[in-house]
Formats: C-alpha cells, sequence, structure tokens
C-alpha cells in the first residue's frame, strides 16, 4: 500500500505534513481481517484479503486471480470514513528488478503530469529510460507521475519485462524512481538519493494534484483533493523473462 508522497514544495506551504500527517505510515499500520481463497481450479487461483488500518479506521478490499500463465489481475477497493482526513495518494507500491531501466507507456506524457497538471500532456505512446522519466528538482520530492495511463511496460536489455495494464475502461496514474520514496521524502539535495536496490514502481488508483497557484498557503483545488469515500481501480501484470 502507499499513501503518501514526498511532499512538494507546495504541499508544505499549505501544511500537508500536519493535516495529512496521519497518512505518512498508515501503509504499515494494518491488520490483516479476512483471507480467504475464493476460487481455484487448474486455470485461476481466486484469493481475497481484507484489510483495517489503524489509525484512519481506513478498509481495503484487494482480490488476487493468479492465472497458469503466469499473469495476475489485481482489484483494489478502499473505503475512507468521513472521520479520515483527506489523502495524499491511493495506490500500490511495487519492487522491480533493478534491470527494467527502458519504459514504454499509453498515456499522457511526454513529460511528467497530474490530476491539475495535464491538459499540455497529449494521450499517446511514449518511450522514456528510468534516467530521463524522473524529473530532478532543485529540492527532491514527488516526481515522475504520469496520468491516465492505459498500460505501462518496465523492460531491461536483455527483453525481460514487466507490464501493468488497466482494466477495461479505466485508467491509472504511474510513477518510478530509481531510489526509495523513504529516501526521496527525506533527501535535501539531490546528490543525497541514494540509488535503491531496486527500481520502485507506483501503480496508483489516485492522487492529489500538486497545486501551485502559490506555494505559501493555498491549498490544491478542492476537485482535485482526494476526500474520504471509497476508491476502486483494477488492474493486471504480466511478464516476460529471458
Amino acid at each position: 500500500f502507499n499513501f503518501w508522497r514526498a511532499l512538494t514544495d507546495n504541499d508544505l506551504g499549505w501544511k500537508v505534513d500536519q493535516k495529512m500527517e496521519v497518512w505518512k505510515n498508515e501503509a504499515q499500520n494494518y491488520r490483516l481481517m479476512q483471507f480467504d481463497v475464493m476460487s481455484s481450479d487448474v486455470n485461476v487461483v481466486k484469493v481475497k484479503s481484507v484489510f483495517q488500518f489503524e489509525n484512519t479506521k481506513s478498509s481495503a478490499v484487494v482480490v488476487h486471480q493468479i492465472y497458469s500463465d503466469g499473469t495476475i489481475y489485481i482489484d483494489f477497493e478502499m473505503d475512507i470514513p468521513e472521520s479520515a482526513p483527506n489523502v495524499p495518494r491511493i495506490g500500490l507500491q511495487f519492487d522491480l528488478d533493478k534491470k527494467f531501466q527502458n519504459i514504454e507507456w499509453y498515456g499522457r506524457g511526454p513529460h511528467e503530469n497530474y490530476i491539475d497538471r495535464k491538459t499540455s500532456a497529449a494521450v499517446g505512446l511514449y518511450e522514456a529510460t528510468l534516467t530521463n522519466w524522473i524529473t530532478d528538482y532543485v529540492r527532491p520530492q514527488e516526481n515522475a507521475n504520469r496520468s491516465d495511463i492505459r498500460w505501462i511496460t518496465f523492460s531491461s536489455d536483455d527483453k525481460s519485462s514487466m507490464t501493468f495494464s488497466s482494466v477495461g475502461k479505466g485508467k491509472f496514474s504511474a510513477s518510478a524512481w530509481p531510489y526509495s520514496q523513504n529516501v526521496l521524502d527525506s533527501a535535501s539535495h539531490n546528490f543525497k538519493l541514494m540509488p535503491s536496490e531496486h527500481t520502485v514502481v507506483n501503480i496508483d488508483c489516485a492522487q492529489m494534484g500538486v497545486g501551485g497557484d502559490n506555494s505559501w498557503g493555498l491549498p490544491v483545488l478542492e476537485q482535485y483533493q482526494l476526500k474520504p469515500g471509497k476508491y476502486n481501480y483494477g488492474f493486471i501484470l504480466q511478464s516476460v523473462f529471458e
């Protein structure tokens, strides 16, 4: 789970670190309430997991359908009660093999974009390497997001790959870094962004807008904030290993 982001300068300006602080470590602060194998046959195993998050009293239901060819379908549903504060992001984070340095995606690009900053990023088919996918801000902070993604593939020079694909008409946001989110969140300068042993990938149901009307107090516009309520998305993982 991932409900936080490395706070932007704008986030600090309107005190997201205080208003939404409960979400910073909530992704690790849960109890597994239920774990059921819902169906199992020769070709597919379907597993349902129910989680309760301790401080916000939010709940999540995650269903994995694992097929005999290695394909995995993940359905994620989260319910955030009215008593909880707004949340910076709702999604899942993955560690891929470090050799996955090449990126191809069908969605908005080629530059980074967010729910409230994407009209200049046309939907299309794009390619990048992990190095030129990220955005090096003067002060390290959340970066590299791409919105409205239909599918995204991370591959290596030996043609191994991992593809995340949206389901039906759904879309998701994605970002990837050569360093961990904790390092990104704590580093004061780019030279302190120590490389991770993995390629870190975020596949998000939603991420709060980044704002920018000013950087010293105005919040992200209401329509781009993630408020308590129900959220759902699904995607497929397909891997090729050479």
